[in-house]
């Protein structure tokens, strides 16, 4: 049971990173390709976050490198395979 609990809250966890990231992209006009260190600007005290989210079967987590990610590609993956989302369509 733990397992399939940490797998939804991990996705959970990347899920609300996107909408935060997407947010940001939102509100300061940023656009897919656009070249910025989103992690840098999500993550930050007085950012979206204070501190780096983590995955609570201890997974890593990997973020976009310094792009805007098009639509539909994810900007947080875990190092945890099956903590993936089953569709990132829209994203």
């Amino acid at each position: 049971m733990k397992r399939g609990t940490d797998r939804a809250s991990c996705i959970q966890q990347i899920t609300k990173v996107r909408e935060a990231m997407r947010s940001l992209c939102n509100v300061y006009e940023y656009a897919p390709g656009d070249t910025l260190d989103l992690k840098d600007a999500l993550i930050r005290p007085g950012g979206f976050y204070e501190t780096e989210p983590n995955c609570p079967a201890e997974g890593n987590y990997t973020y976009s490198p310094t792009s805007v990610p098009p639509v539909g590609e994810p900007f947080i993956q875990c190092s945890i395979e099956r903590h993936a989302p089953s569709s990132t369509v829209g994203w």
